[in-house]
């Protein structure tokens, strides 16, 4: 059963979020680069999560309606997210987490060396929010990056990637240690 997603009027679109699944659980869509998914210490409003609350709320600032964050993509990233309607739902999305399964793809600088291969470091966030990898276990959080090669030209290479773990900026800073950093 197909089900029709309401008329709201285009004002409540979300702007940088293409939902492209919708139903009485969950809101599922691909946000486009360059824009939080949640609020940060710079940015309190302008975030896919404020979004969706104002698109659920059908302009309407008595309404109850929220969206609840299942996860999350770096600001500079673009993928889907999933977003729950209920606190139930999100709890629920966020037990099964770990079970899902999330390709990721990148375009990074160069041809890599080897074709498919793990990157493991332990990553630490500093007070700038620059996350880095460090040899200190206590202070670092073990992240782990598998990626395979997929396609690649004289400058760029595209990879595939499973992350085992997913912390904050792993793709990235794995790929820019192994000196590829991700293109843009």
């Amino acid at each position: 059963m197909k089900i029709q997603k309401p008329d709201i009027p285009k004002k409540y679109m979300p702007t940088g979020f293409d939902i492209i699944h919708e139903d009485p659980d969950m809101i599922v869509g691909n946000k486009s680069p360059g824009i939080l998914t949640v609020a940060a210490l710079w940015e309190k409003n302008a975030t896919i999560h404020g979004a969706l609350n104002r698109y659920v709320q059908k302009g309407n600032p008595r309404s109850k309606k929220e969206v609840f964050v299942v996860h999350r993509l770096d600001q500079a990233t673009s993928g889907v997210l999933v977003f729950a309607k209920t606190a139930d739902v999100q709890d629920y999305l966020k037990y099964k987490w770990p079970e899902t399964v999330k390709t990721y793809y990148a375009i990074v600088h160069g041809k890599l060396a080897k074709k498919n291969d793990m990157i493991e470091s332990y990553l630490e966030e500093d007070e700038d929010y620059v996350v880095r990898s460090t040899k200190n276990k206590e202070t670092g959080k073990l992240a782990q990056t598998e990626y395979t090669v997929v396609k690649e030209t004289e400058y760029f290479s595209v990879l595939k990637i499973n992350l085992i773990t997913g912390k904050k900026n792993q793709i990235r800073v794995h790929m820019a240690e192994l000196g590829h950093p991700v293109v843009g």
